[in-house]
């Protein structure tokens, strides 16, 4: 084979593959701000699904953070749900449990019944993480000052 067909051949490997990589660093360091549309009377018992999910994007994985309240002092903690795949139109993470719109950012979580979520792109997501948390974790520990 010549030098020139193994160049175009290897330009057109590194070009296919290029978008995904594109994509994954344009999502890397943002998260999502996702609020149910399921009524809460449909999602089956035993589903730990709240009226609002966090997730954002760190290292190549998704991560969804929670409040520890079986730590002293009260933190957020984060599930890591491992790497999330991005194609033109979707994004799947946790075995395809997960499934976000890319067009329209409703995220579908997979159970017994479809979940539904309206999700906002985040481009400071650990702020707004903190914000959210803030008043549960200052109401929890003012039930530990209290107590003591």
């Amino acid at each position: 084979m010549s030098s020139l067909k193994v160049f175009i051949l290897l330009v057109l490997i590194l070009v296919s593959g290029m978008p995904k990589l594109m994509a994954c660093g344009t999502i890397e360091g943002k998260g999502l701000h996702c609020t149910l549309l399921t009524s809460s009377s449909e999602i089956p018992v035993g589903e730990n699904i709240d009226e609002e999910m966090f997730f954002y994007f760190k290292n190549l994985e998704i991560l969804e953070p929670y409040l520890l309240t079986d730590k002293t002092p009260v933190a957020v903690g984060s599930k890591n749900h491992g790497p999330y795949d991005l194609s033109s139109d979707t994004m799947t993470w946790g075995e395809g449990r997960f499934l976000v719109d890319r067009d329209t950012w409703e995220l579908t979580v997979r159970s017994v019944v479809d979940i539904r979520f309206d999700c906002q792109l985040l481009a400071a997501p650990l702020k707004k993480i903190m914000d959210h948390f803030r008043p549960q974790i200052d109401e929890l520990m003012s039930d530990n000052t209290s107590s003591e």
